[in-house]
């Protein structure tokens, strides 16, 4: 038998929780234990790179489990598939990650070291997590709170930044924003190209291996678009990528109005 239950969650967002009782064989007289799962993810917000899923105790509060997963083609699969989750900020998914901290002894990390770096060696990027030595650079974060940062710091800072853009200077994955008339249909945000080139500099200037890995993923590998406001632009040269067209110069159109457009990121070496 399940069970139906409206839960009032953070922020005031109303989510519909399938409960269903423990299949545990039970002895006569006993009575079987509520269980409550629940799934979260930040992914549709600048910075969010998780999806959690708690199982919590009968009391809807207590934490029974925790699986935490930075697998952003997996996200996508569950929000393409219209699994049921509560949709949470950053900041948000972070306190809910600090309660399952404190039950670590059941804390599922969905995330394996090897792989991380087989997928960055087979420009897999949509598998890759964090890069070494940061905490918010890559598709994931391991970051608990604005200021955690990782060894390498100073690069941590650039992909943080990037990270936190503000509203009005990103686009959502798979949505359309009416401001600027842009449907992003990339499975990542995508930000405006003058931040995307404030992150290209900071990273830039410094020279650890951190760097240039950062670097390498989101430019080359990822080869993330932006969108900018310009003259009509119109393709003039194309290279293949990691299995994709790209295009490496643009000629703009002076006497055409302008308007917001999507770009490749070597858009931002012209």
């Amino acid at each position: 038998m399940l069970f139906l239950n409206c839960v009032l969650n953070l922020g005031g967002i109303l989510s519909f929780v399938v409960a269903a009782p423990s299949v545990t064989k039970l002895a006569d007289g006993d009575v079987a234990e509520l269980v409550v799962f629940r799934a979260y993810s930040d992914f549709r917000y600048p910075g969010g790179k998780f999806w959690l899923e708690i199982q919590y105790q009968d009391d809807q509060i207590s934490i029974e489990f925790c699986r935490v997963f930075q697998d952003m083609l997996f996200i996508q699969e569950q929000i393409s598939n219209n699994v049921d989750f509560v949709d949470i900020t950053p900041q948000e998914m972070y306190n809910y990650l600090e309660d399952c901290n404190r039950t670590s002894s059941h804390l599922d990390h969905h995330d394996s070291f090897l792989r991380r770096f087989y997928a960055m060696f087979t420009g897999d990027i949509l598998y890759f997590a964090v890069v070494p030595g940061t905490k918010w650079c890559g598709a994931g974060t391991s970051a608990r709170h604005y200021e955690d940062l990782g060894e390498n710091w100073p690069v941590d800072m650039c992909c943080r930044t990037h990270d936190h853009s503000l509203p009005g200077e990103y686009i959502l994955a798979n949505s359309t924003s009416s401001e600027f008339n842009i449907t992003n249909t990339e499975v990542y945000t995508m930000t405006r190209c003058d931040k995307d080139l404030e992150l290209r500099k900071c990273l830039e200037k410094e020279t650890s291996l951190a760097a240039r890995i950062t670097e390498s993923i989101y430019f080359n590998i990822l080869g993330a678009k932006c969108f900018q406001r310009t003259k009509p632009a119109r393709c003039a040269q194309f290279r293949s990528s990691f299995g994709r067209q790209r295009c490496t110069k643009y000629e703009l159109d002076d006497d055409g109005p302008l308007s917001w457009q999507i770009f490749d990121p070597d858009w931002l070496l012209q």
